[in-house]
């Protein structure tokens, strides 16, 4: 907030006003977000970039349902890498195989 208002403090006295253009600046940009990436422009377009961005929410769900849902993973710390990495691919098959459970299950369903 402070950005949007000029103080004028002195002994006796404390003025402010608005700053007109720093509250424009902000409200030119309500409902706007920025994605910033690295990758260079002519390989993955903005479009693409925007719509990979969009799609994290289904791989941050799926993180989540590992943690609770079905699978109830728990913490497990392993010291070696090649165990981390077994400990991850065997969560991820887990997750992998009650998601196609659920999703032919919603295909039975509807037929």
């Amino acid at each position: 907030m402070a950005k949007h208002f000029a103080l004028d403090i002195t002994e006796d006295s404390l003025t402010w006003s608005r700053n007109s253009e720093t509250i424009a600046a902000e409200a030119a940009l309500d409902g706007i977000y920025v994605v910033r990436s690295n990758l260079p422009g002519d390989s993955f377009p903005a479009a693409a970039l925007v719509l990979a961005y969009k799609g994290l929410s289904h791989a941050e769900r799926g993180f989540r349902d590992l943690k609770s849902g079905d699978l109830d993973a728990r913490p497990i710390h392993h010291r070696r890498a090649r165990r981390v990495r077994a400990h991850v691919f065997l969560c991820m098959l887990a997750y992998y195989v009650i998601w196609n459970r659920c999703s032919c299950q919603r295909h039975a369903s509807a037929s």
